[in-house]
C-alpha cells in the first residue's frame, strides 16, 4: 500500500501558523487503521487477514517550507533567487532547514516512530509488525533539496535522520517520480499504478518550465517580499505588537488560496480587525509593498517570462489594486475574476493529458490514477473510462489537498468577498493487487473548526 500527503509547510515560526503535532498524532492512529483495512485482503474465499508487506508513504512536496522564514526579509542581498552556487545560499537553506526541524520536533518524533513501523492486530488480538517507509519529494516551497550542490548533502541527510525518511543519503530529493532511474520511488506508483507529482509544473507563477525545479520562481518572490513582508511592515509601521489582531490575521496571507484573492482578502481582514484611521495606512503600506515588490529586477524579469495571458492575471492580482480603492479593486476582481479560468481547471486539463495514464512507444498505460498537491483543495475527478485487455480501468484525478489552516471564500455573497476558516488535513492510499479487498483507492480528509 502506498500512502500520499502533501503542503504541510512546516515552517522555522517566524510566519504564520503551522499545523500542530497533534495532526501527527492523528495520522500515527489513523495509518495504523489504514494498515489493518488494507490487510484484509481479497481472496477465493471472500476476504482474509493477511498482513501487508509494509506500507510506503510519499510526502508530496512542499512539506519543509524553507520560502516563508524571516530569515530571507533579513539579509538585505539575500533571497531565494540570488546565485544558488554561493556559500552564503547554501548556509541560509541549511540554517532555515536545522530551525525549521527544530521548531517541529515534537511533530516529527511520530514521523519517526511511523519509520519505526507500526503494530497492528488481527479480531482475534495477534499482533503484526508492519514496516513503513517514508519517501520525500520536493515542491515549490522546498525545491532546494533538489538542488545538485553537495554541499547540500548535509542538510538533506539531517532531513532524513530527523524524519525518519528512506530517501537515499547524498543525493538530492526528487521532484519527478521517475527523474531518479529505476528508484524504489518509481518502481512504488508502477507498482500501485498511481502517477505522484507536487503539481507546481502547472504553475507558471511557482515553476519556470524552461529551467526546471534548480531555479526559484515569481510565486518566490511574492511570498518573501509581499505575503511574508507587508505583516512586518504594517507592524512596524503601526506600531503593534506581535499579538494584535490585525497583525496575526495578516500573517495568515500565505494561506489565501487561490492567491490571486490576496487584495480582496486583505479587504476582508481590515473590515474585521482594523482600528478607526488605520484602514487608510494599511492600504497605503500595501500600495508601497506592491510597488516595491514590481521594481525588483528578479521580479520584472520573471513577469516577462510570463505567457500574454499570465501577465494579464497577475496584473489583476497585484498591480490593479495599487490604483484603485480597495473596495472598488474587490467589485473589479470579482467581475474579472469570472472572465479568468478557475484555478482548478489547469490542474484537471494537465491531470487528464499526464502521459502515465496512456500507451506510450507500443506499451501499455503504467498508472490509472494521477495525484497532485500544491493547491491545497482536495477533490477526486474522474477523468476517464478505458478498456485495456478485457480490463476496465478508472483513470482518477486525486489532490492530496494540505495540512494546514485555510481560508475559503463564502459563497452567499460572493461580491463581499468574505472568508471562512478552519483547519484541514487529508491523506491519500493506493492498494496494489488484493489489498483492502481488491480496492484500489481510499482518500480521507478531515477539518477542525477554530475555537
Amino acid at each position: 500500500m502506498l500512502v500520499v500527503i502533501s503542503d504541510l509547510h512546516l515552517t522555522d515560526g517566524s510566519s504564520g501558523e503551522t499545523i500542530s503535532a497533534d495532526a501527527f498524532r492523528v495520522f500515527h492512529d489513523d495509518l495504523k487503521t489504514l494498515i489493518k483495512n488494507a490487510s484484509f485482503q481479497k481472496t477465493e474465499a471472500g476476504k482474509s487477514f493477511i498482513p501487508v508487506d509494509c506500507c510506503d508513504i510519499v510526502l508530496n512536496g512542499d512539506v519543509l517550507d524553507v520560502i516563508r522564514s524571516k530569515q530571507w526579509r533579513d539579509a538585505e542581498a539575500l533571497k531565494p533567487w540570488s546565485d544558488p552556487e554561493s556559500e552564503e545560499f547554501i548556509q541560509a537553506v541549511s540554517e532555515i532547514t536545522e530551525k525549521t526541524l527544530a521548531f517541529n520536533d515534537k511533530a516529527l518524533v511520530y514521523l519517526r516512530q511511523i519509520s519505526n513501523g507500526v503494530v497492528i492486530t488481527n479480531d482475534q488480538g495477534k499482533e503484526f509488525p508492519v514496516a513503513v517507509n517514508l519517501h520525500y519529494m520536493v515542491g515549490n516551497h522546498d525545491w532546494f533539496y533538489h538542488l545538485p550542490d553537495k554541499r547540500l548533502n548535509a542538510t538533506r541527510n539531517l532531513i532524513i535522520e530527523k524524519m525518519g525518511l528512506s530517501n537515499k543519503t547524498n543525493i538530492i530529493f526528487p521532484h519527478l517520480v521517475d527523474e531518479l532511474h529505476d528508484s524504489e520511488l518509481e518502481q512504488l506508483c508502477l507498482q500501485h499504478r498511481v502517477y505522484i507529482q507536487h503539481g507546481d509544473v502547472q504553475d507558471p507563477i511557482n515553476y519556470v518550465k524552461a529551467r526546471g525545479r534548480n531555479y526559484s520562481s515569481l510565486g518566490d518572490a511574492i511570498v518573501v517580499l509581499l505575503l511574508n513582508a507587508f505583516p512586518e511592515l504594517v507592524k512596524h509601521q503601526l506600531s503593534l505588537s506581535d499579538d494584535d489582531p490585525l497583525v496575526v490575521k495578516l500573517k495568515e496571507f500565505d494561506n489565501v488560496r487561490p492567491l490571486y484573492e490576496s487584495p480582496a482578502w486583505l479587504s476582508s481582514a481590515l473590515k474585521q480587525h482594523a482600528k478607526p484611521g488605520q484602514i487608510d495606512q494599511v492600504v497605503k503600506i500595501w500600495r508601497n509593498n506592491i510597488r516595491s515588490m514590481m521594481a525588483v529586477p528578479f521580479v520584472k524579469s520573471a513577469r516577462r517570462r510570463l505567457s500574454a495571458g499570465e501577465r494579464i492575471k497577475f496584473w489583476i492580482q497585484f498591480g490593479l489594486s495599487r490604483y484603485i480603492p480597495l473596495n472598488v479593486f474587490v467589485a473589479i476582481a470579482s467581475f474579472l475574476g469570472g472572465l479568468l479560468p478557475k484555478h482548478e481547471k489547469i490542474y484537471l486539463k494537465a491531470a487528464e493529458n499526464e502521459p502515465w495514464l496512456y500507451p506510450q512507444n507500443g506499451e501499455a498505460a503504467k498508472a490509472d490514477y494521477v495525484t497532485y498537491g500544491h493547491t491545497h483543495l482536495e477533490l477526486i475527478y474522474p477523468i476517464d473510462e478505458v478498456h485495456e485487455g478485457g480490463i476496465t480501468r478508472d483513470k482518477v484525478y486525486l489532490n492530496s489537498g494540505t495540512w494546514r489552516l485555510v481560508h475559503r471564500r463564502t459563497q452567499k455573497y460572493k461580491k463581499q468577498f468574505e472568508y471562512n476558516r478552519h483547519h484541514v488535513m487529508t491523506y491519500l492510499a493506493f492498494y496494489k493487487g488484493n489489498e483492502r479487498g481488491g480496492r484500489p483507492f481510499e482518500s480521507w480528509s478531515g477539518r477542525l473548526g477554530l475555537d
